[in-house]
């Protein structure tokens, strides 16, 4: 089966890596026995400075890239008009060399257009669409966004969300009742592969791009808190953004920069080592549409401190996993992550990695993926 992605963009260091989690999907379809080209669609980062089309190819994935980020200087109705365009132009080009796809499968497909599938979808190819996209799950999308969501939600032969709050937005947003899977995010195999690792002390880690919703800063002054009179306890905040500079200055304030440190931007196999060789994860955010840092401590056998509201702890209700906390109260926050430091042994590292790839591996998200593509395409 022929089965083209298409994602935001093909992801570099300079662009914060935008694309990954599409072109990751689209290198796991590969590895599956799919034949698989991906399009990297960007239109909206002017931080990667390559502009127009660009062909290449991707461990077995073939790939178009279509750079123009235009976003900020024209209409939402002419963004639209550009993305169709040029996709187009780009999907010709692709089926000329490779054959015809038998689905298209549009991550992110809020911030396309509808238009730029449906001349292949009256050719008879299978449209799939599955939503990330926080901006949906808050239901903060313009009316052209929305009906563009719409648009799929009503054409597409599939829709996928990674979780049941972004579900729940999308049927509220569109007000269509239709079948709409749930189906999460996969985590890497490099976490997967590293064992849980114990040494001195106690390490908390925390993970993620560096924005206010994540409320690093409360995690911060949470664990000074919590830990300022018991020493040999850490934490680690990995990750870069906008509130980085704001993050460090009250870790600052804290003094304890002996004790919290900020690596920024890890790279995957050292983010792993440094996830196996924590006691526990703390995610805070007041939102995520998922929140892949979870699915890694798991992988790695490490129980999470997160708040009630995140998408995979509300689908994963078992207290074997961690515990949940009010992401509006920090003082359940600082007793969470003092229980956790006294009563860790209590979690099973094993049962919880073996959750984890259970749910979360590459083989269980290809198997669901493949019995959608089955059922629309038999």
């Amino acid at each position: 089966m022929r089965v083209w992605v298409v994602g935001r963009g093909i992801p570099t260091v300079k662009n914060n890596m935008l694309g990954s989690f599409e072109l990751e999907q689209a290198k796991m379809l590969s590895r599956a026995g799919f034949d698989v080209c991906y399009f990297g669609m960007n239109f909206r980062s002017l931080k990667d400075l390559r502009f127009g089309h660009s062909y290449g190819r991707t461990d077995s994935v073939e790939t178009a890239a279509v750079n123009l980020p235009l976003s900020r200087f024209i209409s939402e109705e002419k963004l639209k008009k550009h993305i169709t365009r040029n996709f187009l132009k780009a999907a010709d080009r692709m089926a000329e060399r490779f054959g015809m796809p038998d689905v298209i499968h549009v991550h992110y497909p809020t911030q396309f257009t509808y238009a730029m599938v449906a001349p292949y979808k009256e050719k008879g190819v299978k449209i799939v669409a599955t939503e990330h996209w926080s901006k949906v799950q808050e239901k903060k999308t313009s009316k052209t966004e929305t009906a563009t969501l719409t648009e799929f939600c009503r054409k597409c032969d599939a829709m996928i969300c990674v979780g049941s709050n972004l579900k729940n937005s999308v049927l509220e947003l569109t007000g269509i009742q239709r079948e709409i899977h749930v189906i999460p995010n996969v985590v890497n195999a490099d976490f997967l592969r590293t064992a849980p690792k114990s040494g001195e002390g106690f390490g908390f880690i925390a993970v993620g791009r560096m924005a206010p919703e994540k409320q690093f800063d409360k995690i911060v002054k949470a664990f000074a808190s919590a830990f300022g009179d018991i020493p040999g306890v850490t934490l680690t905040i990995a990750g870069n953004g906008k509130e980085y500079s704001k993050i460090k200055e009250t870790v600052t304030e804290t003094g304890m920069t002996d004790r919290i440190s900020l690596p920024g931007m890890v790279p995957r196999g050292e983010l792993a080592e440094l996830t196996a060789s924590s006691g526990a994860l703390v995610s805070y955010s007041v939102y995520e549409t998922f929140c892949v840092p979870i699915i890694e401590a798991w992988a790695c056998g490490k129980p999470v401190i997160a708040s009630s509201v995140i998408t995979v702890v509300m689908d994963n209700d078992d207290d074997r996993l961690g515990v949940k906390v009010d992401c509006h109260d920090t003082e359940s926050l600082k007793e969470a992550m003092l229980d956790m430091y006294k009563n860790h042994s209590r979690y099973d590292s094993e049962w919880i990695a073996g959750y984890a790839k259970d749910n979360f591996s590459e083989e269980s998200v290809i198997g669901r993926l493949t019995a959608i593509y089955n059922q629309i395409c038999s």
